[in-house]
């Protein structure tokens, strides 16, 4: 979705020149952020950007990745994590987790309680 944005021949998505800025504006694009120029009280002008972040992105890819039942360390190998800490703080459980770790052990304590 966000190649067709800028670009159609088989290069690179972004200019790694400014990437922050690429990624910002084909994010506003697709319709995932938006940019607000700002002013300060003494004229400075700057542009503020909220919404999705590549860190949002690698994030939810190794979320997939585990959920999908892929190998940690091959998660690790693909997202380029080197170390096991920061794979950790990118790999979040949330909620969801929650309920269907205690789903599943739900279901294998009735397994094994009709045994």
């Amino acid at each position: 979705m966000l190649k067709k944005q800028f670009r159609q021949d088989d290069g690179p998505v972004f200019d790694t020149t400014n990437f922050r800025k690429e990624f910002q504006q084909a994010c506003v694009a697709a319709g995932l952020g938006k940019i607000t120029k700002m002013v300060s009280a003494r004229g400075y002008k700057w542009e503020k950007y909220e919404g999705v972040t590549p860190h949002d992105f690698r994030r939810s890819g190794i979320r997939n990745m585990v959920r999908a039942g892929v190998p940690e360390k091959i998660a690790m190998s693909i997202s380029g994590h080197k170390t096991r800490a920061v794979f950790d703080r990118y790999n979040i459980t949330s909620t969801d987790d929650v309920k269907d770790a205690i789903k599943t052990v739900t279901h294998y304590n009735k397994r094994k309680a009709e045994k």
